[in-house]
This record gives C-alpha cells, sequence and structure tokens, in this order.
C-alpha cells in the first residue's frame, strides 16, 4: 500500500496479525501510526514504513520478531534510544532508521552483538550520541553503514576485523576528535570512506594508502595540519574522488614522479590547501568532472591544458589570486557549465 495516499491513522493491530510475512506503506505522507508491543513468534519478516508521519518510540517488543529481515522506517517522526532487544533480530539483513529523532547513547555494545546477518544499516540524520560501539564492525556480512549527521564522539577500539566486508563508511558530520580512529584502518575493503565534517586533526596518516580499493575519500571540513604529500596516493589505482579541502594543511606537495599514472580521477577537491601552483598531474586527468581549487594561493596564469580537460563540467579558482589566461583559448570543453573566477 505504499504511495497511495493514505491519511490518518494506521490500525497498529495489523502488525499483530500472526499470519502477515510483509508490510509497506512507505510515502504516504499524511500517515500517523506508531508501534505497539509485538507479540512473539510472529511471521513479519519485513516491514517499510518510510516517508510517514509514524512516531514514538520503539517498544522492546521489537526483539520478538525473530524473523524479521528488512527493517525501513526512514523519514518518520520516532524518538528515543535504539532499543537493546535489536540484538535479538539475528535474521535482520537490512536497517534503515535515517532521518528520524533518535537520540543516545547506544546504550550497549551488546546492541550489535546478535545481529550477525546484517550487511546494511542507516542511522543518519539523528541524535544519537556517544561511542560507536566495536561489535557493529564485527558482523562479518556488513558492507554498508552510514552513521553521518549524528553526534558521535568516538570509535570504540577494535582489533580483529580482517574477515569485514565493510565496503563504505560515512561518519560525517559528526563530533569525532583526535587522530583518525586507528580501527578504520584495518577495514581493508573499504571503497567509500567519508570523514567529513568533524573535529579530527593531526597529520594525514600515510597508511590511508594501505587501502588500495579506495573509490572514494573525503576528509574535508576537519582541522587536519602538516604537509600532505599527494604523490603517495599514487598507489590508490582505484580513487574516483578526493576531497582534501578546509582543513589546516600547510602546503599539498607534488612531484613530478610518475605524474601520468596518478588515479584518473572523477572528482577533486582540494579548496583550502595553501596551493602555490596548479598541480602538474591535472594535464592527465582526461575523465575529471569536477575541480576545485578555491581558497588557496594560486598566482599567475590559468594554464590553457586545463580548458582540454574535456570531460570537465566544474570548476572552481575562486578566492586565488590569478591574473590573466594562457592563449589560445580556442576548442574549449564542451562539458564545462559552472566556473567560478570571483576574487581572483
Amino acid at each position: 500500500m505504499s504511495d497511495c495516499g493514505l491519511m490518518g491513522t494506521f490500525p497498529p493491530e495489523i502488525f499483530h496479525i500472526t499470519t502477515l510475512s510483509y508490510i509497506d506503506i512507505s510515502v504516504n505522507q499524511d500517515l500517523h501510526g506508531s508501534f505497539l508491543d509485538f507479540p512473539l513468534n510472529g511471521s513479519l519478516h519485513t516491514i517499510i514504513v518510510g516517508h510517514t508521519k509514524f512516531s514514538g518510540t520503539l517498544p522492546l517488543s521489537m526483539g520478538n520478531m525473530v524473523n524479521l529481515s528488512i527493517l525501513y522506517l526512514y523519514n518518520c517522526n520516532f524518538s528515543g534510544t535504539l532499543p537493546i532487544s535489536f540484538s535479538k533480530l539475528t535474521e535482520l539483513k537490512e536497517m534503515d532508521l535515517s532521518n528520524n529523532n533518535f537520540v543516545g547513547p547506544i546504550s550497549s555494545s551488546a546492541l550489535f552483538e546478535g545481529m550477525q546477518s546484517l550487511s546494511s544499516i542507516d542511522l543518519s540524520y539523528n541524535s544519537i550520541s556517544g561511542t560507536i560501539p566495536s561489535s557493529l564492525f564485527m558482523i562479518p556480512s556488513l558492507q554498508y553503514v552510514d552513521l553521518s549527521n549524528n553526534q558521535f564522539s568516538k570509535l570504540e577500539e577494535f582489533t580483529d576485523v580482517f574477515t569485514s566486508k565493510l565496503e563504505y563508511l560515512d561518519l560525517s558530520c559528526n563530533n569525532l576528535s583526535g587522530s583518525i580512529p586507528p580501527p578504520i584502518f584495518q577495514l581493508r575493503g573499504l571503497a567509500s570512506l567519508n570523514l567529513s565534517n568533524n573535529k579530527l586533526s593531526g597529520p594525514i596518516p600515510p597508511s590511508i594508502i594501505q587501502h588500495s580499493g579506495l573509490n572514494e575519500l573525503d576528509l574535508s571540513s576537519n582541522k587536519f595540519s602538516g604537509a600532505m604529500q599527494i604523490d603517495a596516493l599514487v598507489q590508490l589505482k582505484n580513487l574516483n574522488d578526493l576531497d582534501l579541502s578546509f582543513n589546516k594543511i600547510d602546503d599539498v606537495n607534488f612531484t613530478d614522479v610518475a605524474l601520468s599514472t596518478f588515479p584518473q580521477l572523477r572528482s577533486l577537491n582540494l579548496a583550502s590547501c595553501n596551493l602555490k601552483t596548479f598541480p602538474g598531474f591535472l594535464r592527465y586527468q582526461s575523465g575529471l568532472n569536477e575541480l576545485d581549487l578555491s581558497y588557496n594561493q594560486i598566482q599567475g596564469t590559468v594554464p590553457n591544458w586545463i580548458w582540454r580537460l574535456y570531460s570537465l563540467g566544474y570548476l572552481d579558482v575562486s578566492h586565488n589570486f590569478l591574473t590573466n589566461f594562457e592563449g589560445p583559448l580556442q576548442n574549449l570543453t564542451q562539458n564545462l557549465d559552472t566556473i567560478f573566477l570571483q576574487f581572483c
């Protein structure tokens, strides 16, 4: 019954039908409801109520749904803490509780210890705080974790995740501080890592290049400092998107070694990285679609090779000390539709 204009209050007794296994009432924005106690030994394996006005707390009896495989409660008005009884959902594979009003801290690291079938969890856009429990990363089947836009302040230490299948980790827009939590470097299968908009500090550790499978790396809007030898990233052969913008990096250093072997990027954001020149390796980035070099100290001429990056659609070189364009200016890239030059 998804997206069919349901209004009013949804009868909670429907969730108590012992033979019911699948229910989808999502995308009914005027539908209100809440969960009462769930019966023992129910048959529900899928609950989807996203994009509704369901509200209230999640009852401890959530743990009674031992057959539950899919739980989608995104974009509702649920509140309170996550019930410890989630640990009883041993068959749960996908859980999306994003865009609600859940608060924290997570009451116990045991919350995730029983959820050994979980492959995807999204708790983004809530107000969950405290420590991210290490037990979450011990789930052997887990591939996707989004805890962004919460108030987490710490990632609990862990040591043994060599069997981890985690590919996507988003911890952006939290209150994480200090250096990058060492456990992250043990997640060797990561393809996407987003730590942006936290309070992380210190140098960007060279061990980041151990994640040779990384496709996306976003460390922007933190307090990282020191010099960054970006040539070391040449080992990240699969890297597509890199964002180091708005940190306290003294300088992003480049050499002329193996510039043509640098990973073929899709987007590169180096705003406010104390750049003095246009990075030379960019001339080999034929697939680059987005380039942000704003808020740097680049002086002089915009090189004409930048217009021969034929995939380039977005260019921001604002807030630098540029004076003119190197000619000739014919044969400009046909895909460039956005360019920022203000305060150059």
